[in-house]
């Protein structure tokens, strides 16, 4: 573990009522990703600043890029 890790047990749900709308999405049933290291989008899935690759559902996939594109300042 690394000195920032935390370990707690709770419903994502309640994770994601906590959490700011605005920096955080909901991509998948699994995933909640901050919006400010994302490093790209597709309907597969997001790509975050460090690599790694996070699947988003297709039934999260609108929502979550709209979130993006308002965090980016761009108009769809």
């Amino acid at each position: 573990n690394n000195r920032n890790d935390c370990e707690f047990y709770a419903r994502l749900d309640e994770v994601e009522s906590q959490l700011d709308e605005n920096d955080f999405i909901r991509v998948h049933q699994s995933y909640i990703v901050n919006v400010r290291y994302i490093k790209g989008m597709t309907k597969e899935g997001i790509t975050m600043n460090n690599g790694l690759f996070v699947p988003i559902s297709q039934r999260r996939y609108s929502e979550a890029k709209s979130k993006f594109m308002k965090y980016l300042n761009i108009d769809e």
